[in-house]
């Protein structure tokens, strides 16, 4: 096993998703890993992602009924109902932790930015928007990074894989910058971002990640100089196919064998 979890938090959001499970669909799962100054943290923060089979869009209706029982706001609610006869797809983040923010993502046909709705509680939520930008230069992106997470960031300029960034997401809050994510359509091993960064993290956080070089990354988060706690999280993404982890600790050792084939 590549990482232990806390047994506490065995009874997680995954059997929320299992309902929705159809392997004759494209469905992922995402899961991430958050680097900040004080260490390396697994998040128990699972997202499903699902796509709609061909002519049957019934998925989306069943992550309605999922959202009624999410203390979901109606807004959001009628929101997803109303494009699900145009959605792409629909991303459904339930986090372990209760005080967690619990996040529905919304990618509409022909649309280039991907809507997500956030909440706590009935009462109300946020909209974030992701913005899909080409051709930055690095001084441009590192204008809008948190100054603490700027060593991390020129250390990773100057390795071989940041050549092979070819766009970056952003996310926005009310028109404000909350992350950049750099984004690998080739899916590199976690093992050249490490590369990239060794000589700026510590030697306790390198040695826990590097359990994990073998898997290859989505995207790389930095945050802006928007947060109070800046960090760097690296999201890891797994097409279903026959099978549904049953726990968090199985979704993590699926992605493992998934990346050793």
């Amino acid at each position: 096993m590549i990482v232990s979890i806390d047994k506490e938090l065995a009874s997680d959001p995954l059997q929320l998703f299992k309902p929705l499970f159809d392997k004759d669909s494209l469905q992922i799962l995402e899961w991430s890993v958050k680097l900040t100054s004080g260490g390396v943290e697994i998040r128990y923060k699972p997202t499903f992602y699902a796509y709609h089979h061909k002519d049957d869009r019934s998925v989306y209706s069943k992550i309605n009924d999922l959202l009624v029982g999410q203390d979901c706001p109606q807004e959001v609610l009628r929101i997803q109902e109303k494009t699900s006869a145009f959605s792409l797809y629909n991303g459904l983040r339930i986090p372990l932790l209760e005080q967690e923010s619990k996040c529905l993502y919304i990618h509409e046909k022909e649309c280039s930015t991907i809507k997500s709705y956030r909440w706590k509680n009935k009462e109300k939520y946020e909209l974030l928007k992701y913005t899909y930008q080409s051709n930055w230069q690095p001084e441009q992106i590192q204008m809008l990074i948190h100054s603490e997470l700027h060593k991390y960031y020129t250390s990773f300029t100057k390795s071989t894989l940041f050549k092979r960034c070819k766009c970056i997401w952003l996310q926005q809050i009310e028109n404000q910058i909350h992350e950049v994510y750099l984004a690998f359509p080739e899916r590199p091993q976690l093992k050249f971002v490490l590369a990239g960064i060794k000589n700026a993290i510590s030697s306790d956080s390198y040695n826990v990640l590097k359990s994990l070089t073998k898997l290859r990354c989505k995207n790389i988060g930095f945050d802006s100089l928007y947060s109070k706690f800046p960090a760097i999280t690296i999201y890891f993404t797994i097409p279903l196919k026959d099978k549904f982890p049953n726990s968090y600790e199985e979704l993590l050792q699926m992605t493992h064998d998934f990346f050793q084939k």
